[in-house]
């Protein structure tokens, strides 16, 4: 059944209840069935909606700097979106990553513990053809990065980082430091298996290439941040930093 009644499904159900065919208790209890909503206490939800718009305005900035910067690190456009913002347990972060990928493992001076950067090799692949001077070509099969290719990457995973720092400037500062590389998934342990994380995935395209960039935050590396992860004050310290850019561009002019 819709949420909304139609005027002529009030007026049906209003007769059956004249009629006696549909009694005013049975309503009454399909009301309160409707109320009722399952709870899976293995999943805990960590944060509310509150929290995940501002999870999404942050990485919507996330994704607009990491378009930019990559269209003009590989001369060619790349539009980055956000997809879909989660709370997955960590078990099923691992069983939706392919193996191999590429893993960045990543702290911060006022983390709490690591997350995970992680890109399809699709992406990776192409675009390391780009910068090594290539039409942006991508891989058929699956296959561990050479040396060469992880330096080049390492540095590209930087730079991404120190964007994402930049998005998360108004709720939290941290500088990004990278603790260690993997490409098999099953050998990455930020957090058991049962731990709540939040999952961040954004769209990427590269001319024909199309793959995907994830975020796996455990719930435990945000929490100390809660208070200031609401749509309030993300504006509020939006507002302040633009004033902070105004003001000497303002005296300079006077």
């Amino acid at each position: 059944m819709a949420d909304t009644l139609s005027q002529e499904e009030i007026d049906s159900l209003l007769r059956a209840v004249t009629k006696g065919e549909v009694s005013v208790e049975e309503i009454k209890k399909d009301e309160e069935r409707a109320k009722v909503k399952s709870y899976d206490f293995r999943r805990p939800m960590k944060f509310s909606k509150d929290h995940t718009r501002t999870f999404q305005m942050i990485h919507e900035n996330f994704a607009r700097s990491l378009s930019t910067y990559l269209s003009g690190r590989l001369r060619f456009f790349v539009d980055v979106s956000l997809g879909p913002i989660e709370q997955i347990t960590y078990g099923e972060f691992l069983k939706s990553v392919p193996n191999p990928t590429y893993m960045a493992i990543f702290t911060g001076s006022t983390l709490k513990g690591s997350a995970i950067l992680e890109i399809n090799q699709t992406i990776i692949f192409g675009m390391i053809d780009r910068i090594l001077g290539g039409a942006g070509m991508s891989i058929t099969k699956s296959r561990s990065l050479t040396e060469i290719e992880t330096n080049i990457i390492r540095r590209e995973t930087m730079r991404f980082l120190t964007l994402l720092r930049d998005a998360w400037a108004s709720v939290m500062e941290f500088i990004p430091e990278i603790e260690n590389i993997e490409s098999n998934p099953q050998f990455v342990q930020i957090a058991p298996i049962n731990d709540m994380t939040l999952l961040i995935t954004l769209e990427v395209t590269i001319g024909t290439i199309e793959g995907f960039v994830n975020i796996c935050i455990p719930t435990s590396v945000v929490e100390p941040f809660t208070e200031k992860i609401t749509h309030q004050f993300w504006f509020s310290a939006a507002e302040k930093k633009e004033k902070e850019e105004l003001t000497p561009k303002i005296a300079r002019n006077l």
